[in-house]
């Protein structure tokens, strides 16, 4: 804990660290079905994410949002929808104000609430700026538990491919695997996969072992679940075990053995700290692409 013994007990904020196309989906809808779980501005807020080099793309989007916002609140138009964007501007613009918000909400339902914010990129986030979410929940009598879920680095991006070409209505498997291999070793799709980064900078800013990690493949079990709401502190209930939100077919062709090989010994490093991390995981049953370098 990093709040004093003293200080009262407003709460608990469950920090999402991604990893992006790991069923973060599904476990906000879980989450969000207890009735101590209260919601801010939406699952992904992508407000402290965007001083990162990798999301100033967001930065620009949400500058642009907000002008048109201010336009139409000007013009007598404005609806709830520009009222969410001018919010998240006002927290990126000063982030006392993201604490401000999420210790608002909790205290809507007292100390046993909780709250959260599941963006993936903050999985990205180094450790003083993890350290500095931590100590500014702490002073407001919050508690912080990261949240990081772990896929198989070569599932995760195959996923990730293939729902965008599903999205952009593109076909061919062969295809899907040649845009794989082009864009595996790129900056911003390494930045992502690099779990033994953002396991770093969580055991320096949370020392004392409040994160709670889970591996998406063996996630979506009643024991997973009970686990994930006894480490943030609410209820257990039911998971929607036969719903899994954006998930691609599951029937598709499955990536060619030379691929995955190749693109899991580039993230080589990913599978050797995650098996050391977690020595009482067997990493090469959970994970198909771990074969190739373990």
């Amino acid at each position: 804990m990093h709040r004093t013994p003293e200080s009262r007990h407003h709460g608990t904020f469950v920090l999402g660290m991604g990893a992006m196309r790991a069923g973060t989906t599904w476990i906000w809808d879980y989450l969000r079905a207890s009735p101590q779980f209260v919601i801010g501005i939406s699952k992904e807020c992508h407000v402290l994410d965007l001083d990162l080099p990798s999301e100033q793309w967001l930065r620009a989007r949400l500058t642009a949002g907000a002008r048109e916002a201010v336009e139409a609140l000007g013009a007598g138009t404005a609806g709830p929808a520009e009222a969410r964007l001018l919010l998240r501007a006002a927290l990126a613009a000063d982030n006392r104000r993201y604490i401000d918000h999420f210790v608002g909400v909790l205290s809507r339902r007292g100390p046993t609430s909780v709250t959260g914010d599941l963006t993936p990129s903050h999985a990205l986030l180094p450790s003083s700026r993890l350290a500095w979410v931590r100590d500014s929940f702490a002073e407001r009598g919050v508690d912080t538990v990261p949240l990081l879920v772990l896929r198989d680095p070569v599932e995760r991006l195959w996923s990730q491919v293939k729902l965008r070409r599903e999205r952009s209505g593109s076909g061919a498997h062969d295809d899907a695997e040649s845009q794989l291999l082009a864009e595996y070793d790129s900056p911003t799709v390494q930045l992502r996969s690099r779990y033994d980064l953002t396991l770093a900078a969580l055991d320096e800013a949370f020392p004392d072992g409040r994160t709670h990690v889970m591996f998406y493949e063996t996630m979506f079990t009643p024991e997973a679940m009970a686990a994930l709401s006894d480490a943030v502190g609410l209820p257990p209930t039911r998971p929607a075990l036969d719903t899994r939100r954006n998930s691609t077919d599951p029937g598709a062709t499955p990536l060619d053995p030379a691929v995955r090989r190749t693109v899991a010994e580039h993230y080589a490093d990913v599978y050797t700290r995650v098996a050391e991390r977690f020595p009482h995981v067997d990493v090469r049953a959970v994970w198909p692409s771990a074969a190739a370098v373990l």
